[in-house]
């Protein structure tokens, strides 16, 4: 499948990027889906109650402790999420955590298989650190 997903790029601090002449910036399909994934990984139910099933909801893991079956409950919620609307498909995905610290584990989050815009097959690979103590989903670029 071609993708061809185009949304507004947001800036590093997740606000609206604008051009010099402040006219707002388009993503490529790539950041688009790249931007999409982080949502469904970052957004917390309470905040996007338009599709529960695309959402991972792991803000309300806080606390939680961090073990085998919290590292397990986070890897189906994120690939339910990822793959609810079919945009990506289980195949497609790979999703795993390692444990950093007590109170902290690393989300890795790979898609293969990618054709964007007519391009060559490509891959998307994110890394997320959370924080239990805090609840604190942070991005690794």
């Amino acid at each position: 499948m071609i993708y061809s997903i185009h949304d507004i790029e947001l800036a590093d601090d997740h606000d609206i990027r604008l051009t010099p002449n402040g006219d707002v910036t388009t993503a490529t399909t790539l950041l688009s889906m790249r931007q999409m994934v982080e949502f469904r990984i970052k957004t917390a139910l309470a905040e996007w109650t338009a599709d529960p099933a695309a959402i991972a909801d792991l803000p309300r893991l806080i606390g939680e402790g961090n073990n085998t079956e919290t590292g397990e409950l986070i890897e189906e919620r994120v690939m339910n999420a990822i793959t609810s609307d079919l945009v990506f498909v289980p195949r497609q995905v790979d999703v795993h955590v390692v444990p950093t610290s007590p109170s902290e584990l690393a989300l890795f989050v790979d898609i293969s298989d990618i054709v964007a815009d007519d391009s060559d097959r490509t891959s998307l690979s994110l890394q997320f650190q959370i924080d239990f103590a805090t609840g604190h989903i942070v991005g690794i670029i």
